[in-house]
């Protein structure tokens, strides 16, 4: 199956963050040549998120994560009509999805991982998503 297109959740980039791990986001793209997708409202989540004080003492420079996120995705714009998700906030996710055509989403929500398809889409967590790829 092929697997150039994927969607990572927030809480996989900020799992990156904090863990000091953002390299695995270049394994992705480089070693197995993975374009990964991003939108505004994405990127607007992850900014708040990374300016939340609770995470201060993890993060040294969240504009500099930031920044690297936006250079490694691609960012897309979405037309907002999803409306099955657990969460409200997720729903745009699977408009990404559908609007770049990734038959992937990676979350460690799990909510989210219970659905474990929507469509096309197949929900994964990010060791699923590895399995994959190997």
């Amino acid at each position: 199956m092929k697997t150039d297109k994927v969607v990572f959740d927030n809480n996989y980039y900020i799992h990156l963050i904090i863990n000091n791990k953002v390299e695995e986001l270049v394994y992705f793209y480089i070693d197995y040549d993975i374009q990964i997708y991003t939108c505004k409202r994405q990127i607007v989540e992850i900014k708040d998120v990374l300016s939340r004080k609770k995470l201060s003492k993890y993060i040294y420079s969240s504009q500099k994560y930031l920044d690297f996120i936006q250079k490694i995705t691609i960012e897309t714009e979405i037309d907002e009509r999803f409306d099955r998700s657990p969460d409200i906030k997720d729903n745009y996710l699977f408009d990404l999805c559908y609007a770049v055509k990734s038959y992937f989403l990676v979350t460690g929500d799990k909510p989210l991982l219970n659905m474990k398809s929507v469509n096309k889409i197949k929900i994964l967590s990010v060791t699923a998503y590895k399995k994959i790829l190997k």
